[in-house]
């Protein structure tokens, strides 16, 4: 029998096979880690530095989003894709357009009107990303990552809430994030 976790894999498989979907200015890394070791970065930061014996997951998310703020990528285009279990299916891909680190624009080829894209909503920024996966893997929902290596990025997320007693989970993949010079 199938579990949802195998499922999503052979999703994944069959979406990284479309062609065009290989093309990223920024290349994700080729295997789940919740452990990726990284650099502590800018020791000044507003980020909590893990202590011994905290949550090992919460420390790769605070070390990942170290490294990302130290890139000081605040403009940038990022090509998107968001799968959530249930009824409601998004148009994906959607490209979000952040500029100065806030979302200005969500644009889908079926269009850009708010129920087409409010789905992307909680999940348009990088520092979004981070602090849901945070909140997250504090709640107990099972939390897979995979992180950009150079850059720390979240590029490609699932959530399942499953071992809270329920089937519903999340997927986002950032096909392709482009710096924008200011």
């Amino acid at each position: 029998m199938l579990t949802s976790h195998s499922l999503f894999l052979i999703f994944g498989t069959l979406i990284a096979s479309i062609p065009g979907c290989s093309n990223r200015a920024i290349n994700a890394p080729e295997s789940f880690s919740t452990h990726n070791t990284v650099s502590q970065g800018n020791e000044n930061s507003a980020i909590p530095t893990p202590t011994p014996g905290s949550n090992p997951q919460i420390a790769t998310i605070l070390e990942n989003r170290r490294l990302w703020e130290s890139s000081k990528i605040e403009n940038y285009d990022m090509l998107a894709s968001l799968y959530v279990g249930g009824v409601k299916a998004w148009p994906e891909p959607v490209l979000i357009k952040v500029r100065r680190g806030s979302a200005i624009a969500i644009e889908s080829e079926f269009g850009s009107e708010e129920e087409l894209i409010k789905g992307y909503r909680d999940f348009d920024t990088i520092a979004k990303i981070f602090a849901l996966l945070e909140l997250e893997a504090k709640s107990g929902a099972k939390v897979e990552v995979k992180y950009n290596h150079k850059f720390g990025y979240p590029a490609e997320v699932y959530i399942d809430h499953y071992l809270k007693g329920s089937d519903h989970y999340k997927r986002l993949v950032v096909r392709q994030l482009k710096r924008i010079e200011p």
